[in-house]
């Protein structure tokens, strides 16, 4: 791997060829700047978090004073942050430079001086940048550059779909800083909404290199606004490809990833690339020379190197030898799929030396579509504590099916303190254990829920589930029937007191004992509490509450009825 420095001067010589090349020949000496482009930075707690020893802060520090190196006069600049100022505050979003003529010193001071501290309201930083840049009524480029995932409820997704619907050539690249491919996965579409890319990095080589991209895309579009309209040569110098599942076909018509490199490899083992493209059957205009293609689609790749010269095709088919997957999960044989809450999981059959199988693809999708190479492969779904396995084989140029039943059921929980008794919420913890015990006497926890009325998805059985509230700890056997639904509402033969106390000063000591002494004499402390007013939840009984607070104690006898609430006053002695 390339050190941070080669990196970065790796990128700096090729973005300022970009650049000087727009400079030089597609922008006046002395005109006006004809594209606008705002950099919104993540200044939120989570930047201080490392990457190989280094802040993740520093590490983009360091990538946009590279970027500033060459910025390209045809672009006007401006520079925003959130969350840099105070913990927990959304509305933390400030912009450093206005947007203006670029001045990259004034740029990588404020850059400098940013101190990550609060939480991350992208969606908002998108949309106050837009609108400085006056989206509505000239072309405005955001670039993005995120750790974490939006955290002000707010939806990155419809943020870039409204501003994409009221903007006259509105574009959020969107770079996603040291994120999991889930946190991937709700930033992505704030760039694709918008016509933008989304472009993982995962250390400060890959933070450069897609700082690079998106600014390469920018200048290009400037520069196709700056010049009049040509149409495309006929004998231009390149070549049209398009993507084959099999050889002979079927043609691969959507989510297309193409890239071209030189065929040669660079001192460090690397490529360049030149030419990228989303459409289903691109045209690459080309220099004579030798280049490697790849094309990917799904978890599917096909490469191939070819040469452009006077006498080389004009068209070219990249075989990518894959196949369909389409899958969907059923409760019981002949049942409807099931709709929500699933997770997918597609991997090789295959286990390696370490005894782990290769993950191709994940989905959280009701069915899934997945794009293969030919091969066998491990299916896994998960709904909620239920889920299946099933192996599938993906001939290339075909589509295979596969139906996992889970054999599962619903069991939709609620908790009442007597029999007949309305639903009780608040403070109800949930435990769900398998009914037989281990060789050491213990359950097998299954799931959990802190929800007044969970929903579990269960495979068909027997379980245990318990029920916490306050002091009282309630068990219940329940049954779940594969594609049936179960309403089950535990009584937890409870009531609900609450103390108070008169003659009572400065800090108090609560202490609920068991009415009955135990073997040895002693009560059995149920609970305690040190509010001045508390409230426990205890199961039926009778119980010794007492008070001390202050040199002054206090404790009387109370029986607690089940479905009743009791309201206790303490006297103080």
């Amino acid at each position: 791997m390339r050190s941070f420095r080669a990196a970065l001067i790796a990128f700096a010589l090729l973005f300022g060829m970009t650049a000087t090349a727009f400079s030089t020949e597609n922008a006046p000496a002395q005109g006006p700047a004809q594209g606008k482009v705002m950099i919104v930075l993540d200044g939120s707690g989570s930047m201080w978090g490392q990457i190989d020893g280094t802040p993740k802060i520093a590490i983009a520090r360091n990538a946009i004073r590279a970027l500033m190196a060459d910025w390209s006069p045809g672009l006007e600049l401006g520079l925003s942050t959130y969350g840099h100022r105070r913990k927990g505050d959304c509305g933390d979003i400030e912009t450093l430079i206005p947007l203006g003529a670029a001045d990259p010193q004034a740029v990588i001071a404020a850059v400098d001086g940013i101190q990550p501290k609060g939480k991350t309201p992208l969606s908002d930083a998108v949309r106050r940048a837009a609108e400085e840049m006056k989206y509505t009524e000239d072309a405005a480029t955001v670039i993005l550059i995120s750790d974490g995932i939006e955290t002000c409820d707010a939806d990155p997704c419809a943020v870039g779909a409204a501003l994409a619907e009221s903007g006259v050539a509105f574009r959020a690249h969107v770079i996603g800083f040291d994120l999991d491919e889930k946190e991937q996965d709700s930033l992505r579409c704030l760039a694709e909404n918008t016509g933008g890319q989304f472009i993982p990095a995962g250390n400060a080589a890959s933070l450069q290199d897609a700082l690079g991209q998106v600014v390469e895309v920018t200048v290009t579009e400037v520069q196709v606004k700056a010049e009049p309209p040509k149409p495309e040569p006929v004998a231009a110098a390149g070549m049209r490809f398009k993507a084959l599942y099999a050889e002979g076909g079927p043609q691969v018509k959507g989510a297309l990833s193409w890239e071209v490199n030189e065929a040669v490899k660079d001192i460090d083992g690397n490529r360049k690339r030149v030419a990228y493209s989303y459409d289903t059957e691109p045209f690459f205009e080309l220099a004579p020379g030798a280049y490697l293609l790849s094309v990917t689609v799904g978890s599917a790749t096909g490469t191939v190197e070819f040469e452009i010269s006077a006498d080389s095709p004009r068209e070219m088919a990249v075989v990518l030898d894959a196949g369909l997957a389409a899958v969907m999960a059923k409760r019981t044989a002949g049942a409807e799929p099931i709709a929500g809450n699933l997770s997918w999981e597609v991997y090789g059959v295959d286990k390696d030396i370490d005894g782990k199988r290769k993950r191709f693809a994940y989905s959280y999708d009701n069915q899934p579509l997945f794009t293969l190479p030919a091969g066998r492969y491990l299916l896994e779904v998960t709904h909620g504590a239920s889920g299946g396995k099933a192996e599938i084989e993906v001939e290339a140029g075909k589509r295979a099916e596969a139906e996992i039943v889970l054999d599962s059921g619903i069991a939709a929980m609620s908790a009442a303190l007597t029999e007949g008794a309305e639903p009780i919420g608040g403070s109800l913890a949930w435990e769900v254990f398998e009914t037989e015990t281990d060789i050491d006497g213990k359950r097998s926890r299954v799931t959990y829920s802190y929800d007044n009325q969970p929903q579990f998805f269960l495979h068909a059985g027997e379980y245990l589930v318990v029920l916490k509230r306050s002091a009282s700890t309630t068990e219940a056997l329940i049954a779940v029937e594969a594609g049936q639904r179960a309403e089950i509402i535990v009584d937890m033969a409870a009531g609900i007191l609450k103390a108070r106390a008169e003659g009572a000063g400065g800090s108090m000591s609560w202490e609920v004992l068991n009415a009955e002494p135990g073997i040895d004499g002693k009560r059995a402390r149920v609970s305690y509490s040190y509010d001045a007013q508390p409230e426990w939840t205890l199961p039926a009984g009778r119980y010794v509450v007492s008070l001390k607070s202050a040199g002054a104690t206090g404790s009387t006898e109370v029986e607690i009825g089940a479905g009743k609430r009791h309201e206790l006053v303490l006297q103080m002695q």
